[in-house]
């Protein structure tokens, strides 16, 4: 997990890509409440830490990393009708020049439903049975300012929370499963989305008026670690593996929280593997920042601060098939 989250923070750092979409105006339902002039902090903050002890000898192993630092945006000009800001963006290395944002509700919720969440899964062949093997959440994509047209953000979110939309199909002839997003909440031990825990028999429902998205899952012993030797997979099951997710605007549109954490650990045939990663950008910078971090072991901020969103297309799926349990 430590060297996945690494690679993710290091190809966005490099890509500091302006994200253009084309897309129909809407009324806001609220007051926007960022304009020209506006000027908002933000803490970032970021850690990771991967410890390991070899089965045979008992030999220990520990890698830490850490980053922090406050950013700064001065809204210097707003293209209502392409809904569009340009802000000016400094650091504590200083200042880092004009950052184009877009800031479509529209656009950016249907982002955030095709992608935040990610699920997948794997046939096994030598125990004949379906397992999940990886979840993201893509905490990566991020937006500061938003037009708070929050009926149409959230109905967009309510797609991400579909019981019967299809996150993954797996192929194993003659047979092809189709796993719902219904099918996966029912086989994890726990979670906990917007306050509601058990939707066997319903449907969530969001607010319209929404402006904060909590996600808590826990797939202790139900998510595998696959581990390749030659042309075999071997898959060993994580005895522990939480992740959690929140996101938080201001009721006019301006983000103050971005969470994620994720705690996992995992015992193969050579090592037990205990591996966290944890990331908070923060509205009004490290004063409001409630949890513990440590400037002592801070790297260099700017090589690895996500500062723009990332689109990762989902992949197309087939429709047929049956769907069995494994």
């Amino acid at each position: 997990m430590n060297k996945k989250h690494l690679m993710k923070i290091s190809f966005i750092s490099i890509l500091i890509t302006i994200l253009m979409i084309n897309s129909s105006l809407h009324s806001s339902a609220a007051t926007r409440d960022w304009y020209v002039g506006s000027s908002v902090k933000y803490a970032y903050i970021l850690t990771t830490t991967e410890r390991s002890t070899t089965i045979i000898d008992g030999l220990e192993g520990y890698e830490y990393g850490s980053a922090e630092m406050e950013i700064r945006f001065d809204i210097i000009s707003i293209d209502s009708a392409n809904q569009e800001y340009v802000a000016n963006m400094s650091s504590g290395e200083g200042n880092m020049g004009e950052y184009e944002g877009y800031a479509n509700a529209e656009a950016l919720s249907n982002l955030l439903a095709d992608n935040l969440i990610q699920i997948n899964y794997r046939w096994d062949e030598i125990g004949n049975r379906l397992l999940l093997t990886n979840f993201d959440i893509y905490f990566y994509m991020l937006f500061f300012f938003i037009e708070p047209d929050w009926e149409i953000f959230n109905t967009n979110m309510g797609r991400l929370l579909n019981r019967t939309q299809i996150v993954d199909t797996v192929v194993n002839d003659p047979t092809t499963y189709e796993i719902t997003f219904g099918d996966f909440l029912d086989s994890i031990i726990s979670y906990n989305i917007m306050g509601v825990s058990d939707t066997v028999d319903s449907q969530f429902t969001l607010s319209n008026s929404s402006t904060k998205w909590t996600f808590n899952f826990d797939l202790s012993n139900v998510i595998y670690r696959s581990v390749y030797d030659y042309d075999t997979s071997s898959y060993f099951p994580y005895s522990k593996y939480t992740a959690s997710y929140t996101l938080d605007f201001t009721e006019g549109g301006t983000l103050t929280l971005l969470e994620y954490n994720t705690i996992a650990e995992v015992t193969t045939d050579d090592a037990i593997l205990e591996e966290e990663f944890g990331m908070i950008i923060q509205e009004g910078g490290f004063d409001a920042v409630s949890t513990p971090f440590n400037f002592s072991y801070s790297l260099l901020s700017l090589m690895i601060l996500p500062i723009l969103i990332y689109l990762s297309k989902k992949k197309k799926r087939p429709k047929s098939g049956v769907i069995k349990n494994a």
